[in-house]
């Protein structure tokens, strides 16, 4: 099965179970795509399909994984969330980080270097204030992870 079918087929369909079938096969779900250079974990962040990211994990997907050029998932996650927030509600006010909190309970972290050494909060902090901010919330009690 292709990167594509599978991703197709996984996603499309929710279909958990093609996706342990297709482990418990050999198939391996650290694979990446040709064309992205993503791996499934960076294209279920990229979706916000949360469930798939948890089954994704569970199946052997490192939460800390990075893409071809470096970008680990945590930063598509946080930038996903901020663009989704703001395509629905034009404001940054509501911003929630659902898909950073999954990954972070699933062992994401926060200080991971991308290949040009921004870590996540940098992600948030590109944005603007209200992104910032949000995501310290995420870690009151640690201040600047840049520190």
């Amino acid at each position: 099965m292709t990167f594509e079918q599978l991703w197709s087929q996984i996603s499309e369909n929710t279909d958990l179970g093609l996706l342990r079938r297709f482990v418990d096969a050999g198939g391996d779900v650290a694979r990446f795509d040709e064309t992205l250079g993503w791996t499934l974990l960076h294209l279920a962040c990229e979706h916000g399909d949360l469930a798939l990211i948890r089954a994704l994990v569970e199946c052997g997907a490192d939460p800390n994984a990075a893409d071809r050029d470096g970008t680990p998932v945590l930063h598509f996650a946080v930038d996903t969330d901020i663009d989704c927030t703001w395509q629905r509600h034009h404001s940054l006010d509501s911003l929630e980080f659902e898909i950073t909190k999954v990954l972070l309970e699933l062992g994401a972290k926060p200080d991971l270097p991308d290949a040009v050494g921004r870590i996540a909060e940098d992600i948030a902090d590109g944005y603007d204030s209200k992104a910032s901010a949000a995501f310290r919330k995420l870690y009151p009690d640690s201040g600047d992870l840049n520190a």
